[in-house]
Formats: structure tokens, C-alpha cells, sequence
């Protein structure tokens, strides 16, 4: 049992160290539990959660830390080189952007107008409004984080 929660608490550790894009869902969980905090580290909870019994064992964490290993492990030699580590996250970065631009390309025509970009900031000052007056001060925008978004790219305020 000790071996397994300490393998369990290094997988967790390990997931959370990682940059992961949010897997959809809407389920909330109790704040510092350990779904809350995957959740708004942006994990794929229900991608790791394959028996989908609602919570993640050593075995499913492993599992996941294997198949994210083996995608960055590109001459499959066993480890992560430096070049593989760069390339690993030169891949995810080019996932990001291209997500955040297919939400702000609200009419889906390949090019951001000045509207759509004009939007997206909106959207950005409403989510750093924390008190909703219609203005932002210093401590709201210090503390402001970026809205979340589910692979559809609906907005989730976090």
C-alpha cells in the first residue's frame, strides 16, 4: 500500500510539473483535492481515468507517464535527449497557439480581423474583472490568470 500511494503521489507529482491541454469536462471537484488541483493544472483527468471510475490509481498514471515518455522518445533509445526534450515542447507550444487561434478565428476563415482579436481581449479584461465593476485594477490584473478552454474551445474561467 505505501509503495503504491508513494507511486501514486510521484505520478501526481509528475503530471502537475507537465503541461498537459485540458481534456473536456464540466464536473467540479472539492477545492485542494487532488482532482481539483489536476484540473486546474489543465490535465486530462478523464483521459487518464480509462476505467472511468472517477479517480486515477498508480496503474493509469503510470500508463499515461509511458505513452507521453514514448511520444517524446523519438530514436526510441529510452531516454529523453535534449533535443527530443526541446522538440516535445516546441510541439506542444505549436498545439497551443494553434488552438488559441482557431478560438479567436471566430468565423473560421484562417485570419484573425481586428474584431476577433478585439474580442479575445475582451474576453481576456472580463476574466481578470474578478469583482465584475467594468474596470480592472492593478492587484485584479497581477492575479489574473488565462481563461481555461476545453478542446472545443469553450471559455472556462478558472
Amino acid at each position: 500500500m505505501k509503495t503504491s500511494s508513494m507511486l501514486l503521489a510521484a505520478g501526481l507529482a509528475s503530471l502537475l510539473s507537465a503541461g498537459f491541454v485540458n481534456a473536456e469536462t464540466k464536473a467540479e471537484a472539492p477545492q485542494g483535492s487532488p482532482r481539483a488541483m489536476m484540473m486546474k493544472a489543465n490535465f486530462p483527468f478523464e483521459e487518464i481515468d480509462t476505467d472511468k471510475n472517477g479517480t486515477l490509481s498508480a496503474a493509469e498514471i503510470a500508463a499515461f507517464q509511458k505513452s507521453h515518455f514514448d511520444e517524446a522518445d523519438l530514436n526510441k533509445d529510452g531516454s529523453i535527449d535534449a533535443a527530443e526534450f526541446k522538440a516535445m515542447h516546441e510541439k506542444r507550444r505549436a498545439q497551443r497557439e494553434e488552438a488559441m487561434f482557431k478560438r479567436m478565428d471566430s468565423n473560421g476563415d484562417g485570419k484573425l480581423s481586428a474584431e476577433e482579436i478585439s474580442k479575445a481581449r475582451h474576453m481576456r479584461l472580463e476574466n481578470c474583472d474578478k469583482d465584475k465593476n467594468g474596470a480592472i485594477t492593478k492587484e485584479e490584473l497581477e492575479n489574473c490568470r488565462p481563461m481555461k478552454h476545453d478542446r472545443k474551445g469553450n471559455h472556462h474561467h478558472h
